[in-house]
């Protein structure tokens, strides 16, 4: 098992852990998407604790360009599927976060620049696509320099 520390605090966990004692959205994705699908915990209890630690660290280190709450919605709809018994995909309910330079339907793509700021994007590229059809949920957009053109955020 990798010992290496994630955080600190409460939020401190090891990566790969399956013990309790850490939260599920530090898993890796193979476990949490496991323990999703057996009904050790839900997608739903995923999500919601990926958005508080995302909001929270948000406030101090902005490193979210925006977090998307409806990620809870989605999760609760796999909650639902597999209440009813239906086949998860792979990724079920594993929460991930895109760079801000990267397009998702209906969000805003303001990579990082104000030319962008209103930019709202009409398409998935096919990376998205394929992560959604996964059941992996997008749960935000990290930042980035402005048009990426430094090695830094």
């Amino acid at each position: 098992m990798d010992k290496r520390k994630r955080g600190s605090g409460a939020d401190a966990g090891r990566i790969g852990s399956t013990d309790s004692e850490y939260p599920v959205h530090w898993r890796s994705a193979r476990e949490i998407a496991k323990a999703i699908a057996t009904g050790e915990v839900s997608a739903s209890e995923v999500i919601e604790q990926c958005l508080d630690h995302c909001h929270r660290v948000n406030k101090e280190l902005s490193c979210f360009a925006a977090v998307f709450d409806e990620a809870l919605d989605q999760s609760r709809a796999l909650d639902k599927r597999r209440l009813a018994g239906a086949d998860l995909p792979p990724l079920a309910g594993v929460p991930f976060a895109i760079k801000d330079l990267t397009p998702s339907k209906g969000h805003l793509t303001t990579k990082g620049s104000r030319l962008f700021e209103n930019a709202v994007t009409h398409y998935d590229p096919v990376f998205l696509r394929r992560l959604y059809a996964a059941g992996a949920i997008l749960v935000g957009k990290t930042t980035c320099s402005e048009l990426c053109h430094a090695a830094f955020t």
